[in-house]
């Protein structure tokens, strides 16, 4: 199963953007956002981002994640934290 986790833009250089997604800063590609900025959530897969979405719907996701990784108990395997402020 693929998963796509929110993130928070950080910095932006060129097509690329540092992203904090609540528990580590990765880069990802900028290459189907259009007009990112510092500040903005997004969904990533994998290096990518695929969408900007608002805080609310970052909060939410990250909840139902969080949810779903409860009811596994153990069974989930990876980390999951809030959403970076």
């Amino acid at each position: 199963m693929c998963l796509a986790t929110p993130a928070k833009i950080i910095s932006i250089k060129n097509k690329m953007a540092e992203v904090d997604d609540g528990h580590a800063k990765k880069k990802v590609y900028l290459v189907l956002i259009k007009n990112p900025k510092i500040g903005e959530y997004l969904l990533v897969h994998t290096n990518l981002a695929i969408s900007k979405i608002d805080k609310k719907e970052a909060e939410e996701i990250i909840n139902l994640i969080s949810q779903h990784a409860a009811k596994c108990q153990g069974r989930f395997v990876g980390k999951v934290a809030a959403p970076p402020h």
